[in-house]
């Protein structure tokens, strides 16, 4: 009978061996899946600022040429105000 309890305790021990070894690798899937993961989010994340930088240069660089040609416009209608008021004279 001791021959038996000895054998059934040495299988179970094998089967929780094999269990925790399970446990162990599924962790380290799960560890490597997950900086997989956080790697991607840091690189969107960062990827995110670099457009969001772009379209801010693009922003500011359409408003001062709006505001150039704003001028522009502005100083031609000076200018044909002040030849119309010279042929009017």
């Amino acid at each position: 009978m001791s021959v038996y309890v000895g054998k059934a305790f040495e299988d179970l021990e094998f089967r929780q061996l094999e269990e925790e070894a399970g446990w162990l690798a599924g962790r380290e899937e799960l560890q490597r899946e997950l900086a997989d993961v956080a790697a991607r989010v840091e690189a969107r994340s960062l990827r995110l600022r670099e457009l969001e930088q772009q379209q801010l240069q693009a922003s500011q660089s359409a408003q001062e040429e709006s505001c150039a040609m704003e001028r522009q416009l502005l100083s031609y209608l000076r200018r044909l105000e002040e030849v119309r008021f010279a042929m009017c004279t």
